[in-house]
């Protein structure tokens, strides 16, 4: 698998992340690097980016040598960067294409300038298979505020009429005592399928063509490791050409939620790298990063805000 992304030199975020995550999921990861960065973790001091002539032939490098079966894409830094990434995903270079949007830092940095941000819009969300955005990065790409669920779902929609196929708009900025991640989805019959095998729901769609909502506790699937936290209810709906799957879980009380964009995008990289559709990784890669947080929710590294367990090192502890 090939990750695009920045380098994270407190370890616990960017590349650093990407790899922890895809070794704990048996997949070999290829590097691009975008950007070298000095931070802590409690913010970004100073970011070099790297010439897109050098990022593109990193690139290069991976797909001529390596058999690219998913690809995560990260913190680019440049719109010179996102424009040259845009290109090798516009050409078919790049499998299963995952756009984690890193926009600015959880300290409120700004990691791109406006020119590099139309490029997301213009250049690579029409080209992604799926664009994760947090809450701000979402607003950030929109254009519009978001302060709740129906916020969420109008958001997705939103990226998903700019052409990415899925949008999966992470929650975690929105307080309380559950974290939701809400998906939006295009009409594709491969979606619909798939949505319709994760619901496993027989029942008759409604008079008005609409299919009913479904409450699922999942259980822990293969190869994520088990912490109890990791269960959480699955709701999918549809309804003319949109679909949603809304991903509701506990909230783990931590300070240690540094890396957690990284991890989950990886992690849905990963897992369609095995094999799965977008949307069972999805799933799956919601348990990953809920199990992670919860291993690491006692950890005191570093004064701000400490990496998460991809390893599970805090259960064989």
């Amino acid at each position: 698998m090939l990750v695009v992304a920045g380098s994270d030199s407190s370890g616990g975020a960017g590349m650093q992340a990407d790899i922890r995550t895809l070794g704990a999921l048996g997949i070999h990861c290829a590097c691009a690097l975008t950007a070298v960065t000095a931070q802590d973790t409690r913010h970004v001091a100073g970011i070099l980016p790297v010439p897109a002539t050098l990022l593109d032939s990193q690139i290069e490098l991976a797909i001529g040598d390596f058999t690219i079966l998913a690809t995560k894409i990260g913190m680019l830094a440049t719109e010179d960067n996102v424009i040259r990434v845009a290109q090798r995903v516009q050409a078919g270079d790049l499998p299963n294409v995952v756009v984690d949007p890193v926009l600015a830092s959880s300290s409120g940095k700004s990691l791109i300038d406006q020119d590099g941000i139309r490029a997301y819009r213009e250049q690579l969300l029409p080209a992604a298979l799926l664009v994760t955005p947090n809450i701000p990065e979402a607003e950030l790409l929109t254009g519009m505020a978001i302060g709740n669920e129906a916020d969420m779902a109008r958001a997705g929609t939103l990226l998903v009429e700019m052409g990415a196929t899925v949008a999966m708009v992470k929650g975690g900025h929105v307080g309380g005592s559950t974290s939701m991640d809400v998906v939006a989805c295009g009409a594709s019959d491969d979606l619909r399928i798939a949505i319709d095998a994760l619901a496993q729901d027989s029942r008759p769609a409604a008079p008005d063509g609409t299919s009913p909502s479904l409450d699922v506790t999942g259980q822990s699937p293969e190869g994520v490791i088990s912490q109890s936290s990791t269960s959480f209810h699955i709701t999918t709906t549809a309804q003319g050409n949109r679909s949603e799957i809304v991903l509701t879980a506990p909230r783990v009380r931590t300070k240690n939620t540094r890396g957690t964009g990284c991890t989950l995008s990886s992690a849905i990289a990963a897992y369609m790298a095995r094999g799965d559709t977008v949307v069972d990784a999805i799933v799956k890669a919601k348990y990953f990063v809920t199990a992670a947080i919860a291993g690491a929710s006692q950890w005191t590294l570093g004064k701000g805000n400490g990496p998460i367990d991809q390893l599970g090192w805090n259960e064989q502890s």
